[in-house]
């Protein structure tokens, strides 16, 4: 990470709610929570990983960070602090944060996907398996956001998956600022006329997947292209990627 870039890092996190009594903190929040994201986004899983990336860190970037000093010395939170402030800070508002810095130090995503996902070691006490739904973004593969959609059995409730999904798009899309000039991009699942609705009252575009879900929208679409002419070119992405586009 660049050192404007640390620098820039806890003055976007200080507005964000410190979940910890006042009385014995050492470390600010914005310091403890920029210095787990510059460990993650370089590539650290897990808090002993991120404690070990923050002991590794010279004085000149701790300074950056925001560090206090001890003894003529900067000095990072311990594995302890790190894990306390991240399993108990507002994941909501570390997500928004989040967002404003990647506007300004991050690429750019024109389009977002949203798709949901069983997470299968994530088990609650009726052995069910938690379902969450994410939207990333498709040039920086970024998680703008994630929301628990229900759990289901271990063999899985379609139609429950199906309804839950459904319900939550919209809550899901709420927690992102802003998305206008953005392409959602969804499964067939998710092509549903309030949901083209909402995204298109957001200011932003909608790229769906029509099938059998869809009937009438279907036969529509096959009735427009039935009389189409043979295109004028077509573009082929390297032979691995399999896709033909017209």
């Amino acid at each position: 990470m660049l050192t404007d870039e640390m620098e820039s890092l806890p003055v976007f996190l200080k507005g964000i709610p410190d979940p910890r009594r006042a009385q014995g903190r050492r470390h600010p929040l914005p310091t403890v929570l920029a210095i787990a994201t510059g460990a993650v986004l370089c590539g650290m899983k897990g808090f002993k990983a991120i404690s070990d990336w923050a002991d590794s860190l010279g004085q000149k970037a701790r300074k950056s960070f925001g560090c206090r000093r001890k003894n003529g010395q900067y000095v990072v939170p311990s594995e302890y602090v790190l894990r306390d402030c991240l399993t108990r800070v507002d994941p909501k508002a570390l997500d928004n944060a989040m967002q404003e810095w990647s506007k300004v130090h991050g690429k750019q995503d024109e389009s977002i996907a949203i798709d949901g996902k069983t997470m299968k070691n994530a088990i609650d006490e009726q052995g069910h398996q938690t379902h969450i739904m994410s939207a990333i973004g498709h040039e920086t593969k970024e998680c703008y956001t994630q929301i628990k959609v229900g759990t289901l059995p271990p063999k899985g409730d379609e139609q429950a998956k199906r309804t839950n999904e459904i319900g939550m798009a919209i809550p899901l899309l709420e927690a992102i600022p802003d998305i206008s000039g953005k392409t959602i991009t969804t499964d067939a699942l998710l092509t549903q006329r309030k949901f083209a609705d909402y995204i298109v009252g957001r200011g932003g575009d909608y790229c769906f997947t029509v099938k059998d879900n869809q009937p009438k929208l279907r036969e529509d679409i096959n009735l427009f292209f039935q009389d189409r002419q043979e295109p004028d070119f077509i573009i082929t992405d390297p032979p691995d990627h399999g896709r033909y586009v017209a």
